[in-house]
């Protein structure tokens, strides 16, 4: 089956040139990392692009890859590629430095799908398709405050996603019955800085009284997936579980398959009402399951469909009209370009991930 959708992904790819200009797809760049150090993500994203385009209603696309190897310059010289090709909209690229390259003289009349959660970039003719931190934390708190949380200590991989995360605790703490107690910053590949990070917290907990005190301390922890394991080392370390200490999980280091980490057992954790689903029928085509971030090219290709649909010369739709049901749930772009998702909090159980009513 994996044969049949890679022979099938060509025939999408070419088709285009084969049919009359009356019928012909129309053009969508997939800009990705399928070189370098992400490569394997990139990969997981454009098998996901295939994967959309046999559920998208009415799809007329030719998905055409083009590779950045997450660089910039790369990123650029791909954009200016795929346009000069005729792609009428772009999904991608992946990270901020590499959209800020491309932004630069962009043709505003092309959409330009970003899977990367910087939300500043977004405007004009740029859509931020990645998981911003705003919504997630407010979910978290909302459910922490109603429990009695008093204290937060945010262990943050450093960035713009965990810089805004500390924004908005403090700010959310001001008007709220608890305080951001300490606020620690890792380097996002630095497994010793994270792990003394994690004990200086601990420290921080025991000496405010331990015991029954810690039900009144959260630790919030946004670190990348490839860091899992080594976050759940420091926590067995440590003597930290999410079973003794209240902790939740934010950002990109959320999935499906947080259960094989014993000491995460019982966090908390935000995501799509798709999380706990699985990706069974993406291992049944690709023998393994897509890495986290994967699925945003699943919903970017659904949402590209649909705006070409009701696109013709003249006119376009209006972003924030169109809405989906992706693979991470409903999605439609907010007034700033930024996308929207319904949320779900999730509890860590042995066995998966849990729903927790009314959140």
């Amino acid at each position: 089956m994996r044969v049949l959708f890679a022979i099938v992904f060509c025939l999408i790819l070419s088709c285009a040139a084969s049919v009359g200009a009356q019928n012909a797809p129309q053009r969508v760049a997939l800009l990705l990392p399928l070189s370098g150090a992400q490569a394997d993500l990139g990969q997981a994203m454009q098998n996901m692009a295939v994967m959309a385009l046999f559920t998208a209603p009415d799809a007329n696309l030719a998905i055409v890859p083009y590779d950045t190897g997450g660089r910039a310059d790369l990123a650029r010289a791909a954009y200016e590629k795929a346009v000069s090709e005729g792609a009428q909209i772009i999904l991608g690229p992946l990270f901020s430095a590499e959209l800020r390259a491309i932004k630069q003289d962009s043709r505003p009349d092309i959409p330009i799908l970003s899977f990367s959660n910087d939300w500043q970039q977004a405007g004009g003719n740029t859509y931020i398709m990645g998981f911003a931190p705003q919504p997630e934390m407010a979910q978290l708190y909302s459910h922490l405050t109603a429990r009695g949380t008093r204290f937060v200590h945010l262990l943050l991989a450093d960035g713009a996603y965990g810089k805004e995360v500390e924004n908005f605790s403090r700010q959310f703490a001001q008007n709220h019955a608890f305080e951001v107690a300490s606020a620690t910053r890792f380097q996002p590949q630095d497994a010793r800085a994270m792990a003394q990070g994690l004990k200086k917290i601990a420290d921080s907990i025991d000496g405010k009284g331990g015991g029954y005190a810690k039900s009144y301390h959260a630790i919030i922890l946004a670190a990348p997936p490839s860091q899992l394991a080594n976050l759940d080392a420091a926590m067995r370390q440590e003597d930290i579980s999410a079973e003794n200490f209240v902790v939740a999980l934010v950002g990109s280091s959320v999935d499906a398959n947080l259960a094989g980490y014993e000491n995460l057992r019982g966090a908390l954790v935000v995501g799509s009402p798709a999380l706990a689903r699985g990706d069974g029928d993406y291992k049944s085509y690709y023998t393994k399951p897509p890495l986290p971030l994967a699925s945003l090219a699943y919903d970017a290709v659904i949402w590209a469909a649909a705006y070409l649909r009701d696109s013709y010369p003249g006119r376009s739709p209006l972003a924030g009209q169109i809405a989906i049901q992706g693979r991470d749930g409903a999605m439609r772009f907010n007034g700033k370009n930024i996308a929207e998702r319904q949320l779900t909090l999730y509890q860590v159980t042995e066995s998966g991930l849990r729903g927790l009513a009314g959140y």
